[in-house]
């Protein structure tokens, strides 16, 4: 089982027309975004753009860690771990495991996402559905 590793992001927190300018930055430059609430989205990568908001926050941002898994294998956690209803593909976030974290879902493979202080319980939490 692979272990959670520090993510280094651009955090981007914003009015929502100025979310929806990043995210198209994004998607032109080809870089990753979880757009985690209306004004608010990380981004893989350390990016640095002027956005139309004076008011927007853009900074680096390394406080989470995360691990890609494939669909099967994160599925197989999820369905034991996490309360609550996970969407197909997308963002989203929520207690699994009794742990705060963030899901990214692919097609083929799921981003899991916590706090860095938490990494260890969280490779812990995944090794037991590690061959299951």
């Amino acid at each position: 089982m692979p272990e959670p590793k520090r993510l280094f992001l651009t955090r981007v927190v914003a009015s929502e027309s100025a979310i929806a300018e990043a995210l198209a930055t994004a998607k032109a430059t080809k870089l990753r975004a979880f757009h985690v609430a209306p004004d608010e989205l990380f981004l893989e990568g350390d990016l640095s753009f002027n956005l139309n908001d004076p008011y927007a926050i853009v900074t680096q941002d390394s406080s989470l860690s995360g691990l890609w898994l494939g669909r099967a294998e994160a599925e197989n956690f999820l369905r034991h771990e996490c309360p609550w209803e996970w969407p197909k593909l997308g963002f989203a976030q929520g207690m699994v495991a009794h742990l705060a974290l963030k899901l990214y879902l692919e097609t083929d493979r799921v981003l899991i996402i916590c706090f860095s202080p938490f990494a260890q319980d969280l490779a812990e939490r995944l090794r037991g559905y590690a061959h299951e």
